[in-house]
């Protein structure tokens, strides 16, 4: 069976195939261990470092040759925890490049998984990131577990692990996960600012700078900073953030390396209030508000009557919403001892503090004056994460004539300590009328609240892995992996039950075969878990949630590598999921308050397709183009639910594109490029076979077009660019958030 792609799809893809987007790539300097420049390698060269031994020895080492895309990460970390040359890796791992990144505007991490062709949605507080049909919110950094969404400023590559990956980074839903690499100081001066500026007042800047110290190449310092002060098409929405990052390398002797790191953010959001945003066929069968037997009136500012409702062009729920202000400051040391007998060893320490201060207004209804009425409700409230994380690594590489191996072991120890305060002074009869909001400038001007201390969180986690690449000169490879971990999480569970601790393994098996240096097979086979949070009433806690899956691939390069295809078929069951015990809960006799309790029921199963083209077949175009195709994301159990059996996954479209490409014009015109792509996801249909309507959200294709000019002023390096996003003007949502309005932006970049 053949995927089948909406038939307006090649029709969108057109006019970008032949016109838009790709400048000639500046070649990326390949870099040794400790990040100083090389000779840019030949495409000769790049067939042979693909099978030299040397492609495993450092950790975190990114490589790009010349002659690849500037779209093609060379290299992945993120999925053996080894760098490795992605044509060796027995797992699909997609990676975003910076400069993919800098082009197409892309400010936010999360959002580098619209150009994959994932579902994701941007949150300030956490991420939604549906991988394979499954919600994953984990996010690694440098290797090290990330709380919140972030910009890309300082951001080199972002990889993206398909399937259950428990033996990289332990507790995971089996969608996948994603983890985004650092830029490192460099060998040579360098230094470039950029200013960005567009429509809802947006205003952005970025510095990168760095240079030797001491007039030699064994201590670097590098810097980047950013400021973005922007409002929204919605009322009272705006972003307000910082970014300030120092880090150091200092090159100890000839083998040892220690890297450090500080990151600042401070990040103010006011965003749009939740609701529940519906396609047009789902709003025709939402009925009436239950106590209401006509439509309440249309209130003036915010655009809507009652009931659940799609977003307007014109208008949104301008209510005051949420706003969050997130300060973190992230420490980071790594010490990197590389012996001339093949063996690295790596040590890394992070220090993370993060605060949270929240301020909401639950949009509700009230009984008053003879009627209901729309309210707002203030709400506030306070947390406090502080984690500390180190782990050891060692890995090598053995040479036993025929046959190499290249083992890696490592420890981890994580704890993570949580405070959280509930506010005190706003209660339920506190409500501002939504007929009123005209004057209320959201909720800055909102009495401070008085707040109250729940139970403090303290958890540890430790884990013990290895992992085992065994390698023959037929090019077959296999890797083998294991996982121990023992932890806590949420003990205490505000006040109930003793805390839940758990122990958990998960494996890894996985083979590639070099049919050709040109054509790969790789098949994967892995496991996930998810320690269960909830504790029962009466103290019994529940087993891991376990995630299974297993995928085949084929990876082809041609025109010297200027091509490469990689697609992946595979099936994921995520099982033991936690469930409302109906039958403890509504137990009359032994339980007559009806106090819930969880049980583990359910299976859930995702089949599907990847497809991913990166090419470079001139040197003045190149481009990226990803499809997903999940035909199969189903609930295959429930307990006491049969109406959910059957159902199809939320949140899980059967079809999603991510397009981005870059055309450099050829002669006399050869300063000036056109840049553009787009995303695409298909409606999603939680209960597509079933004639009952459920929340579902519509199709949706983001359009991004722009023109630049690559210039100098004053001897120094300068480009315009001029970029226009979501040229469609959606307005409907994929998730929980609206997508942007149609939104223009100008950039101009110097280097001195």
């Amino acid at each position: 069976m053949s995927p089948q792609v909406p038939a307006r799809l090649p029709l969108m893809l057109a006019p970008f195939l032949v016109a838009a987007a790709s400048a000639t790539p500046a070649m990326l300097l390949a870099q040794d261990s400790t990040g100083s420049e090389t000779t840019p390698a030949t495409t000769e060269d790049a067939a042979s470092t693909s099978t030299s031994r040397e492609r495993d020895r450092s950790v975190f080492e990114i490589i790009v040759l010349g002659e690849r895309s500037a779209y093609r990460g060379a290299e992945s970390v993120a999925a053996t925890r080894i760098a490795t040359d992605l044509r060796d890796l027995p797992i699909n791992v997609s990676i975003v490049t910076a400069e993919l990144m800098q082009e197409a505007q892309i400010l936010d991490i999360i959002d580098t998984l619209r150009y994959k062709g994932v579902n994701a949605n941007r949150d300030v507080r956490f991420n939604s990131m549906f991988i394979r049909g499954f919600n994953n919110t984990l996010q690694k950094r440098n290797g090290i577990r990330r709380t919140y969404n972030w910009q890309t400023a300082n951001i080199e590559q972002v990889e993206i692990v398909k399937g259950p990956a428990s033996i990289l980074y332990g507790a995971v839903l089996p969608g996948g996960a994603v983890m985004s690499v650092s830029k490192k100081p460099q060998a040579e001066a360098h230094a470039e600012a950029s200013v960005t500026l567009g429509q809802y007042d947006f205003k952005r800047a970025v510095i990168d700078a760095g240079t030797p110290l001491g007039g030699g190449e064994n201590l670097r310092l590098r810097f980047i900073g950013e400021i973005q002060d922007s409002e929204d098409f919605y009322d009272f929405a705006f972003v307000d953030r910082t970014l300030f990052n120092p880090m150091l390398q200092w090159s100890i002797t000839s083998g040892l390396t220690l890297d450090l790191e500080f990151e600042r953010i401070r990040h103010n959001e006011h965003q749009v209030n939740y609701q529940s945003f519906y396609n047009e066929d789902s709003i025709n069968f939402q009925p009436p508000f239950p106590d209401t037997p006509d439509p309440l009136p249309v209130f003036p500012a915010t655009g809507f009557s009652w009931g659940f409702l799609p977003l307007s062009k014109g208008h949104h729920n301008s209510a005051p919403g949420n706003e969050y202000e997130i300060d973190t400051d992230w420490y980071e040391a790594t010490l990197t001892y590389e012996s001339q007998n093949d063996w690295t060893v790596r040590w890394k320490a992070a220090w993370v503090e993060n605060s949270l201060e929240t301020r909401t207004a639950t949009v509700g209804r009230l009984n008053y004056a003879g009627g209901t009425h729309g309210l707002i409700r203030p709400a506030a409230g306070q947390s406090s994460n502080r984690e500390f994380t180190t782990f050891a690594e060692a890995t090598g590489r053995i040479d036993m004539g025929q046959l190499e191996l290249v083992p890696m072991v490592g420890f981890e120890y994580a704890r993570r300590e949580s405070f959280a305060f509930d506010q005190l002074n706003q209660p339920p009869g506190e409500v501002l009328r939504l007929d009123e909001i005209g004057t209320y400038r959201g909720l800055l001007d909102a009495p401070a609240p008085e707040f109250a201390a729940r139970p403090r969180t303290d958890n540890v986690n430790r884990s013990v892995y290895g992992l085992l690449q065994a390698e023959w000169p037929n090019g077959l490879r296999l890797l083998g992996a294991l996982r121990y971990e023992k932890g806590e999480t949420n003990p205490l569970q505000q006040g109930v039950g003793p805390g839940n601790s758990f122990s958990a393994t998960s494996a890894q098996l996985g083979a590639v075969y070099r049919f050709t240096p040109e054509h790969i097979a790789f098949l994967n086979l892995s496991e996930s878990f998810v320690p269960n949070t909830i504790v029962n009433p009466d103290g019994t806690t529940l087993p891991l949630e376990k995630g299974l899956g297993v995928e085949l691939g084929w990876r082809a390069f041609f025109l010297d590598e200027r091509v490469s295809l990689t697609s992946t078929v595979y099936r994921t069951v995520r099982d033991n999921m936690a469930r409302l015990d109906t039958g403890r809960t509504f137990d009359e006799v032994n339980n007559p308050g009806q106090i819930s309790f969880f049980t583990t029921s359910g299976k859930e199963e995702v089949r599907g397709l990847e497809l991913e083209l990166l090419l470079r077949p001139f040197d003045n175009y190149e481009m990226s183009l990803s499809y997903n195709w999940l035909p199969y994301a189903r609930v295959i159990s429930f307990e006491n639910r049969p109406d959910i059996e059957g159902n199809r996954l939320r949140y899980a479209p059967k079809h999603g594109v991510g397009f981005w490409n870059r055309l450099t014009f050829p002669g006399r015109f050869s300063d000036f490029y056109m840049i553009g792509g787009l995303t695409f996801q298909s409606k999603t249909e939680w209960d597509a076979d079933k004639n009952f309507t459920t929340a579902q959200f519509d199709s949706f294709t983001n359009i991004d077009l722009g023109v630049g000019w690559n210039g100098e002023f004053r001897g120094a390096p300068l480009s315009i660019e001029f970029l226009g996003k979501n040229l469609t003007d959606n307005e409907l949502t994929t998730t929980y958030r609206p997508q942007d309005r149609r939104r223009w932006f100008i950039t101009a970049r110097l280097g001195f």
